[in-house]
């Protein structure tokens, strides 16, 4: 088993304020996940309470982030591998959003797990994706003026546009929870997060 204990917010971080001023993420997580079953997606066992947060029990899995491989490996090279992540994150995501109806909206490399036996085996159902504080099914997601709940990094550009001046509203869909799976696929092959890559 794996203890959860969420760290507290950086107050300088407008996207931690949003996200706590729509109630308790952790909570929000719980309730996703106790819709989901899936071998892709890390399950979440039990919850506790703890002031205005919440300290989760979530299944223990061998594995690091896909962030934290590619920081130690660099870039991955293997067809095989590649093949094998980039299918298992696309089959979670598939699960989401066609039977579940729900966006992750936070897909990025630091939420995605790969077990090192995937090293070995590169066919082998081993990796899941994690963090799903800001899961929510489709038809609860408003458009609005600040619609970034993940790493703006790796949001699409509607979403980043709705921040500025002349921006219109916009929400995440589909389309977005998909452009930062292509994201990351990008970073996989470069090892160089979003704002590198133009370098």
């Amino acid at each position: 088993r794996v203890l959860k204990i969420p760290k507290n917010p950086d107050p300088a971080s407008v996207t931690s304020l949003i996200n706590l001023s729509k109630g308790n993420p952790d909570n929000q997580e719980v309730e996703i996940i106790n819709q989901l079953n899936h071998p892709n997606i890390t399950q979440i066992l039990n919850v506790y309470p703890e002031k205005d947060r919440s300290i989760t029990i979530e299944e223990y899995t061998d594995s690091i982030s896909l962030e934290d491989l590619i920081n130690l490996s660099g870039p991955l090279k293997d067809p095989k591998r590649i093949k094998s992540i980039f299918t298992q994150i696309a089959n979670a995501l598939e699960y989401l959003h066609q039977e579940k109806r729900i966006l992750h909206r936070d897909i990025k490399p630091s939420n995605i797990f790969v077990d090192p036996i995937l090293l070995r085996h590169p066919s082998s159902e081993a990796v899941k994706i994690g963090d799903m504080q800001l899961s929510k099914r489709e038809e609860e997601i408003k458009a609005d003026n600040a619609p970034i709940r993940g790493d703006a990094r790796y949001a699409h550009r509607s979403l980043l546009n709705a921040f500025s001046s002349i921006g219109t509203p916009a929400k995440a869909t589909r389309k977005t929870d998909l452009y930062s799976l292509g994201v990351t696929l990008a970073y996989m092959f470069t090892g160089k997060q979003p704002e590198k890559l133009l370098e």
